[in-house]
């Protein structure tokens, strides 16, 4: 069967670009949003009249990005809206969305829980100023605590929570304050990033980060390990390279990539595995747009 078990939607836009981002994103410009909607529409009937499929066994629907939470309520609605006119109303589907702490106040919390989504990612990366301003990120450590509040309140049961490591100036010590504090929030999943210098990122042009890294692989390691034996103990467990989660919390995309199943990507740079076909999208606004402009 053609049929994709996961849907994935990128969501390019962010207010900030991080240093260290490789990703397909673009910097935040609300004009364009309505816009990339409809393209991603589009997006879908032209693949779906190549290869015929429906999303009739699908399992996962993940907002990823970029900034998902960058979108309107009302935009949100509508990209929600249009899917489920493409699966059936009896399946049990992981709606899940990433989303950045500065953008969560109460009422996005209570609109998210409304629209469907069952899980919801956040980028916290750290509850330390100074690993913040290291890694170049947009919140301070309040705004991802309030985040989780407002998740919290707002019926969310299933939550991730985004740690970032191996970055200079980290050590074992602050590494095992964050942990600490991670696991205090009970989390049904945390997801562990180690910090990769990738090409024609900011990073990539600061030589004394990856001279650090090359520097302190023995340190890195020990970081891994830490993070591994760690959350072993508060019973969160490891069940892929980056991701650890209490028993049944499991990501259900991570999964169906892990297994090999067919999943569909939308959007600028998203990636697809169809059998026999495998693809990935323009990562370039123009380009995308023209493909898709020429059907």
């Amino acid at each position: 069967m053609n049929n994709p078990s996961a849907l994935y939607i990128h969501i390019p836009f962010c207010n900030k670009i991080c240093p260290f981002c490789s990703f397909a994103v673009i910097r935040d410009n609300t004009d364009k949003h309505a816009i990339y909607i409809e393209m991603i529409r589009k997006e879908y009937n032209l693949v779906n009249q190549e290869i015929a499929f429906d999303l009739y066994d699908i399992q996962s629907i993940y907002f990823g990005g970029g900034t998902p939470s960058r979108l309107s309520r009302e935009l949100l609605s509508s990209l929600g809206g249009w899917i489920k006119t493409l699966v059936p109303s009896s399946l049990e589907i992981q709606w899940a969305i990433e989303v950045n702490p500065e953008d969560i106040s109460q009422p996005h919390a209570y609109e998210m829980r409304k629209l469907g989504f069952s899980r919801v990612s956040v980028g916290v990366q750290s509850f330390q100023t100074g690993a913040l301003d290291q890694l170049g990120r947009n919140h301070h450590p309040q705004q991802s605590r309030n985040a989780i509040e407002y998740l919290r309140q707002a019926g969310f049961e299933d939550i991730n929570l985004d740690l970032m490591i191996a970055y200079p100036g980290q050590t074992l010590d602050s590494l095992k304050k964050d942990l600490e504090e991670f696991v205090s929030w009970d989390p049904t999943h945390i997801s562990i990033y180690l910090l990769t210098i990738e090409e024609k990122t900011n990073f990539a042009r600061k030589p004394h980060i990856r001279k650090w890294q090359a520097e302190n692989e023995l340190l890195i390691s020990q970081m891994y390990e830490t993070v591994i034996h760690f959350l072993a103990e508060q019973g969160i467990n490891q069940y892929e390279i980056s991701n650890f989660a209490k028993p049944g919390y499991q990501s259900t995309q991570n999964l169906i990539y892990w297994k090999g199943k067919n999943y569909l990507g939308l959007g600028l740079g998203s990636h697809s595995l169809i059998r026999p076909r495998r693809w990935g999208n323009h990562r370039r606004w123009v380009d995308y747009r023209q493909c898709l402009e020429n059907d």
